[in-house]
């Protein structure tokens, strides 16, 4: 059942947006993974991020990264890669991903892979844009906690969002749905189902 998303956010349709030079983005990790792999884009809804980084790079817009980001791409690298080793190996589909483990000690030149893909795409990051950092201590905690109980995130998100709230930042590029039920924010986005539920709630944004 398709879930339905209450808009809260400004939504922007990245295929019909013209970046400026004023604008200051906070890129989320699903855009670095798609950049990063173009084979990634296996849905022609995603193949609009890199068009538009392009366009980003091109207006001379600020760029900003999470260190936290390095962690969720690890983690969707690793998956990705024991998918396709599971296919390879003519493997039953989530044989190994229903226990990650086995796949991270019992195959090293694949553990190997992993750790180059992720040094590539970190550096690729930190290349393309700048840090944002945070310190998560007990107040950062408490604010992402508060958060969690008023909006359907994840923990990534989660502090994502406290971030950019520290760095005054309102613009996220993003495939994750899940942030345009945050008020506050401009959601800059190719996700279909976003777009459809932002046009009939009138959230739709044209700069």
């Amino acid at each position: 059942m398709p879930h339905l998303i209450k808009i809260e956010a400004d939504v922007v349709d990245v295929a019909q947006d013209v970046p400026r030079r004023e604008d200051v983005f906070f890129i989320d990790t699903n855009v670095w993974f798609s950049l990063f792999d173009p084979t990634s884009l296996t849905n022609r809804p995603e193949q609009a991020y890199p068009r538009y980084f392009k366009s980003l790079r091109k207006a001379k817009s600020a760029m900003f990264y999470c260190g936290l980001s390095m962690a969720e791409l690890a983690h969707i690298i690793e998956r990705k890669r024991c998918e396709l080793f599971e296919t390879q190996q003519g493997m039953q589909e989530g044989t190994l991903l229903k226990n990650i483990k086995d796949f991270r000690h019992n195959y090293p030149d694949e553990r190997e892979e992993v750790v180059r893909q992720l040094q590539a795409a970190w550096e690729y990051v930190k290349q393309a844009a700048k840090p944002m950092d945070i310190t998560i201590g007990d107040a950062l905690t408490n604010a992402a906690l508060e958060r969690f109980s008023r909006h359907p995130l994840d923990g990534y998100d989660l502090f994502y969002l406290e971030a950019m709230k520290a760095s005054s930042i309102t613009k996220i590029l993003t495939h994750d749905g899940d942030f345009a039920g945050v008020p506050g924010i401009q959601l800059f986005t190719a996700n279909p189902r976003v777009l459809q539920q932002a046009q009939q709630q009138r959230k739709l944004l044209r700069r």
